[in-house]
């Protein structure tokens, strides 16, 4: 079945998951090797090194928090192709316009030339979710997670997937886990509190 490219199919997602799929469009575009900034090395599975991490959990505010994601970030947008690099910004500009079919093509040609980017992945399953074609999303998720348990972004998008699904008790686990990752996630707090009194009730 053809993906819609105009801007209706947007107008029929659940609003909690189109919120977590716009993520993508807060997250800085994809690296293009121009502009200064310090370069953060990745690791062999294009993860973020474990400083970055321990800083994020450690952050005591919002604004601690979102430089440390930014600083994260940067390192999971490097794809070490700048072909695929250019197609994931396009894939960016066409997510801002509301072209979902447009964006996913892009980042299918992106993860051609570079399989082992994660984050490609990460980004086009976040358009899967946003436009509920949650089968295709939860394989892209699944394929982050495999070699990076620690993207929180992922984490919370697959677990608003499950709690949409009825599925409660994984969803809460996710939050959690996600959580623990990066504290300062309000919005995913909120959630995970809510899912936490419908599957272990309220403390007496």
């Amino acid at each position: 079945m053809m993906l819609q490219s105009n801007k209706h199919v947007f107008r029929r997602v659940a609003l909690p998951v189109l919120i977590l799929a716009a993520a993508v469009l807060c997250l800085p575009a994809p690296y293009t090797g121009q502009g200064g900034g310090m370069a953060l090395a990745a690791s062999a599975t294009g993860d973020a090194p474990d400083s970055l991490y321990e800083r994020l959990a450690a952050a005591q505010n919002e604004a601690e928090a979102r430089d440390a994601e930014r600083a994260i970030t940067r390192v999971w947008l490097r794809s070490g192709s700048p072909t695929a690099d250019l197609l994931a910004t396009r894939a960016h500009t066409a997510l801002a316009m509301e072209d979902a079919a447009l964006a996913i093509e892009l980042l299918d040609r992106a993860i051609a030339l570079a399989p082992d980017w994660m984050e490609a992945y990460a980004r086009r399953g976040q358009i899967f979710a946003a436009i509920g074609d949650d089968e295709r999303a939860v394989a892209d998720f699944n394929q982050v997670l495999a070699q990076n348990q620690r993207h929180f972004v992922v984490l919370t998008t697959l677990a608003a997937i499950l709690d949409r699904s009825g599925l409660r008790k994984g969803a809460l686990t996710l939050y959690d886990k996600a959580l623990a990752i990066n504290p300062q996630m309000d919005d995913a707090r909120k959630v995970r509190d809510r899912l936490k009194i419908l599957v272990e009730g309220r403390p007496l």
